[in-house]
């Protein structure tokens, strides 16, 4: 089961960007899905970046905290 935690604020607002498109999305959702299908950090943070028109630019460190975030992938220890 994934985590629950408390969505920054860039995550909030790439949250509702992607559940107003249309076929709306959870932020949790499209990580899950993106990374599953193999995408890397850093193509996760293009897509993003082109599917939410610019609005949503983060690096590809940004996007792997976010994955660790969300319980998708585990943090290295």
């Amino acid at each position: 089961m994934a985590q629950t935690h408390e969505l920054s604020s860039t995550q909030r607002m790439a949250n509702a960007i992607l559940e107003s498109l249309g076929e709306p999305v959870s932020l949790q959702d499209y990580l899950t899905t993106t990374h599953g299908r193999g995408l890397g950090y850093e193509a996760i943070g293009k897509d993003l970046h082109s599917i939410t028109d610019g609005v949503i630019s983060i690096s590809y460190m940004t996007v792997k905290r976010w994955l660790i975030d969300f319980g998708i992938v585990e943090e290295a220890s």
